[in-house]
Formats: C-alpha cells, sequence, structure tokens
C-alpha cells in the first residue's frame, strides 16, 4: 500500500505550536525529563470481548507530553493479541466475578512489571465507567509501588464524576474535560513550581475537601493538535497495522442524545479537522505501519456532507486501494454521497439505530426517524454497501410493547450484522439524571461494577418488571446471535 505525497504539512502540528500557544516552554537541557505513563485499566479484556484499534486519546496525550521534551508510554491493558470476543448471550451466562479480576490475576503482576521497568513519575489513568474499580486498582498498586508517584485521572467518567476517583487517597488530580490543553498546562506548572496552581479544568483534594477549577475552553482549532503518537504504545509491534487504524476526525456532536457521553466531554458545537490534516495522519499511518483499512469514529462522520465528499475524493487520488469505514447518523446519508464513499474505499456503515419504537426513540432524542432509517438501508442496499445495526434496550421508559418493537424492526431491516446492548447510564447525560431522579440509581453508593459483562442483575427500569425484562432480553439476544452466525457473523475487517 502506497500513499501518495503532497506537500501538505499542517501548520502547528510539526513545529509543536500547540506548546507556545499554552506558554509551557520546552524544558532545556538541564531539566529533568519527566517519565509519564498513560494506563487504559483493563475492563473489556476480562469480559471476553476483544477490542480493535489501540487507545488514542492516550496516544494523543503522550505526543504532547513528547512535544514538550518528556517521555511518555502508553499501556493499553485492554490489548491481548490472543483474544477473541463472546456474544452478547456468551457473555451474559457467564460472568466475570470481581473476586476472580481483582484478586491474583496475572494483569496486575504484569502492570507491576510495568512499573518497575519503566519507572514512571506521572501515572494517568483513563476511565470510563465499568473501569472505575478497574482504575482504583492501578492507582493502589501505583502508590504501593512508589508513593510519591503522582496519580492522574481523566476520561468519560471523571469529567462528569470526579469525586469517584478522589475520593479514593491514591489519586491526586482528576482532569475533567479535553486533556491536551490540560496536561501540557499542568505539566508547565510542575516543572515551574511542582504544583498545579491556576490550571483549569482539574479537580483535587484539599483539607479533605474536593476542589475543582473553572473547566478549560475547548480547542478551537484541532488542526493545532500532534497527530495520536502510536509508537508511544507499550509493546507496539504486538498491535496489527489494522489497530492502527482507528481516526477521529471531528470531535463534538451536532445532537445531543440524551444517554450519550459525547455531549459530556465535548460539548458545544461540532469541531473538525481540516481534510489535509486527516489526509496527513492517513499517510503516515500507511507508510510507518502498512495500514490498509482504516476506522473513522467520529460520532457523526458524515454531518459535514462537502467536507465528507472532498476527504473522499482526495483518497481516491492519494490512498487508492484502502478499505474504511465509519459511524454515522441514517439521516445523513444520500445516494449520491454513498457513492463517493463507496468509490474511495468505504466497505461498511454502522448505523446507530437504539430502538425501532417511536416513543423510546423520542426518549432518546436520537433525531432520526425509522423512516430515516429505511430510507438509509435502502440506499445502502442498492449501492451494496456492507453496513450494521447498534441496538439498545432497557433504557428506563422501556417497555415489553417497545422491545417488541424493537425486534419487529430488527427482522424488517434484516442487517448484515447487529450488535445488541443493554442500557448502561453514563454520568452526566440527561437519562441518567432521569435514572437517578426515578430512585434506580444512588450515584453515591455505587462502585459502578454492575456495568460489567452486559450483566442482566442491574437494570434501570421503570416501567416494566426486571425478570420480564431480562427474559426477553436473553430471547432477543439469542435471536441476534442466530441471526448473526446465518449470515455469517464476519467483520469485514477481518477480511
Amino acid at each position: 500500500m502506497q500513499f501518495v505525497h503532497l506537500s501538505w504539512e499542517m501548520p502547528g502540528i510539526r513545529e509543536g505550536r500547540l506548546i507556545n500557544r499554552l506558554g509551557a516552554e520546552k524544558p532545556s537541557m538541564s531539566t529533568r525529563q519527566i517519565r509519564f505513563l498513560f494506563v487504559d485499566p483493563p475492563c473489556q479484556r476480562f469480559t471476553g470481548y476483544y477490542r480493535f484499534y489501540f487507545p488514542s486519546g492516550l496516544a494523543s496525550l503522550a505526543a504532547i507530553v513528547k512535544q514538550q521534551g518528556h517521555l511518555a508510554l502508553v499501556a493499553d491493558l485492554e490489548h491481548d493479541p490472543g483474544d477473541s470476543s463472546k456474544t452478547f448471550v456468551e457473555n451474559v451466562l457467564s460472568p466475570t466475578t470481581l473476586t476472580e479480576v481483582l484478586g491474583s490475576h496475572s494483569i496486575w503482576s504484569e502492570y507491576h512489571r510495568l512499573l518497575e521497568d519503566y519507572a514512571p513519575d506521572i501515572v494517568g489513568i483513563t476511565v470510563l465507567s465499568p473501569k472505575v474499580v478497574f482504575a482504583r486498582k492501578l492507582a493502589e498498586l501505583t502508590k504501593q509501588w512508589r508513593r510519591n508517584t503522582t496519580v492522574i485521572v481523566g476520561g468519560d467518567h471523571v469529567t462528569a464524576r470526579p469525586q469517584d476517583l478522589l475520593r479514593d487517597p491514591n489519586v491526586d488530580i482528576a482532569v475533567r474535560g479535553e486533556g491536551e490543553v490540560i496536561i501540557s498546562k499542568l505539566l508547565g506548572q510542575i516543572m515551574a513550581v511542582g504544583g498545579s496552581n491556576g490550571v483549569r479544568g482539574i479537580s483535587y483534594r484539599e483539607d479533605d475537601k474536593i476542589v475543582s477549577t473553572p473547566r478549560e475552553q475547548p480547542m478551537a482549532n484541532l488542526d493545532e493538535l500532534p497527530f495520536p503518537d502510536r509508537s508511544s504504545l507499550h509493546k507496539v509491534d504486538t498491535y496489527r497495522p489494522l489497530d492502527m487504524g482507528m481516526l477521529t476526525t471531528t470531535r463534538g456532536c451536532p445532537y445531543a442524545c440524551s444517554f450519550c457521553h459525547v455531549p459530556v466531554q465535548w460539548p458545544g458545537h461540532i469541531r473538525e479537522r481540516s481534510v489535509p490534516s486527516v489526509l496527513q495522519e492517513i499517510g503516515e499511518v500507511i507508510t510507518t505501519y502498512g495500514t490498509d483499512y482504516f476506522s473513522f469514529r467520529d460520532p457523526t462522520f458524515t454531518f459535514n456532507r462537502q467536507r465528507t465528499v472532498e476527504l473522499c475524493r482526495n483518497l481516491r487520488k492519494l490512498a487508492p486501494g484502502i478499505r474504511w469505514e465509519c459511524l454515522t447518523k441514517p439521516n445523513h446519508l444520500d445516494g449520491d454521497l454513498i457513492a463517493e464513499m463507496k468509490a474511495s474505499g468505504c466497505t461498511k456503515m454502522r448505523l446507530g439505530i437504539e430502538s425501532g419504537s417511536p416513543a423510546i426513540l423520542e426518549y432518546m432524542r436520537k433525531g432520526a426517524s425509522m423512516e430515516d432509517v429505511r430510507r438509509a438501508v435502502r440506499l445502502l442496499r442498492e449501492a451494496k454497501l456492507d453496513w450494521a445495526a447498534y441496538f439498545m434496550l432497557g433504557v428506563p421508559r422501556e417497555t415489553p410493547e417497545t422491545m417488541n418493537e424493537t425486534y419487529e424492526f430488527m427482522r424488517e431491516l434484516d442487517p448484515p450484522f447487529i450488535s445488541l446492548t443493554r442500557y448502561v447510564p453514563t454520568p452526566g447525560t440527561e437519562m441518567f439524571q432521569d435514572v437517578v431522579a426515578l430512585g434506580l440509581l444512588d450515584p453515591d453508593a455505587t462502585d459502578w461494577t454492575w456495568s460489567l459483562n452486559q450483566s442482566l442483575e442491574k437494570v434501570f427500569l421503570a416501567c416494566m418488571d426486571p425478570d420480564v425484562f431480562r427474559a426477553k432480553m436473553l430471547d432477543i439476544g439469542a435471536f441476534v446471535q442466530r441471526h448473526n452466525r446465518a449470515k455469517g457473523l464476519r467483520d469485514n475487517r477481518l477480511k
């Protein structure tokens, strides 16, 4: 695979202008380098789901740290080259216990060896809600290894509820919101005065209280960011070319689905990288890792139709022969756009459909109707383009009738692949607040472990009996399992 190189160098990406703009100067040769270890805690690795790709958010932070002249390593504890995925039903019927994974599991000794070998000064842990308990375990192990190591946490859960991590004495600082700007300023302060005074977007303990500084403003120009530093991955040679092909070309979303974390982590309007910036990153990944399959993880990849067409036409010229996939909404597709995408190498569209009930879709604030879905599916079939449908059951207003509507919609659409999940409340979202108001969850009295394994033990229903839900969920899950096996159960990333 070759990439046709043009003379496009994005201003600020290679010269380190982001750091200069933030006022954090590169350390001189006499300044001690800080050794920064970024960690994605294990979770899916325990539950039997194989995770494609790499933690791009941490790799982006690693790029910032290295741009300031420090050392950075990204430990992806989800990464297991020999793993394979369970289906929804298999996962529910063979749950992983916390006693098993928090005790003498080999992952923890693996992490301890990494601490010994790399000897970090600062450990940064990204935290999704299912990973709260595992992030705390990593913080504990870090402090046991060396008490004066600074432990910083960030990510979706921390942005919404920093107190859940800061109640743990092994955690020092919580970063809320977009991490690149904050970590740059934080490192500058640590190098200058040995503390975090005046840094926006952080929370910390002070006299047994949790103090939060005002939130940092999101970056206006994403082209000023360096590309995620894939070379910082621990055991980088164990990743496949495919794993390096994940890209995010926007931040934010024009929609505000009531269950979605994106408006919490990236509030405000959608921000886009320029097409030359995206092409340059693709070219570097092709050249360095031989990647020929890319996955665009923007929540609504085709939102800006003109930008999508521009990117597709340039991909045809600059990277002929690559294949790629994306996530988008069905109401942002049309026949001509699908043709442009397919001609540039798009082989799969991933659609977040969620429900087949008009009432539930309205409750979710999806912004796309069932007729939008039907129209998009017709267009994809006409174009002979593969697609996958994502469904979620068990929101607070779910009923047996709405579940039946979703089941019938699945059968009507007959997707090449169906992904099924049960609803898990995400802190900071509108639906999470609804769950709390209905008395279905006390966020201050939970360890968040109910979000593991797609477990059906803890559900959040206001309108139906939990046992009825569990039985119907298993029935629909069995249908999905049979459906996918009949379709071949092959993800085109593996072909």
